[in-house]
């Protein structure tokens, strides 16, 4: 599974429940199995997926990008970011994906199950 920060979900969660027009930008970082959340419209730059690699400092080449929205009551985490094409497709591969959804569900269940940030 994949280690993600509670204060940056936490971030993405209350801006999505104020605003059913927001939604978060979701990165994962291969090589250290983090994932970083950020609202769309904390981003000084509205520059999405590659406004928060460079705040993280991580190397484009070594992340994938997802999206978070809520529709609905639902949180629904959307497989598409442009810096997913380095391999053909907007989306990244469906098991990866498919563990980052589990990350962050398990996390929104219990923050308990949150790795701590850092």
């Amino acid at each position: 599974m994949f280690t993600v920060d509670p204060d940056e979900l936490n971030a993405v969660r209350e801006a999505l429940a104020r605003d059913r027009t927001e939604y978060g930008v979701g990165i994962l970082h291969q090589p250290s199995s983090k994932i970083a959340l950020r609202p769309f419209d904390q981003l000084r730059y509205r520059g999405g997926h590659q406004e928060l690699i460079s705040l993280k400092e991580w190397l484009p080449e070594d992340c994938l990008g997802f999206i978070v929205a809520r529709p609905a009551e639902e949180y629904v985490m959307i497989n598409l970011a442009q810096i997913n094409t380095r391999d053909g497709p907007l989306n990244m591969p469906a098991g990866l994906f498919r563990n980052i959804v589990l990350s962050l569900r398990q996390c929104w269940a219990g923050m308990a199950a949150c790795a701590s940030p850092g």
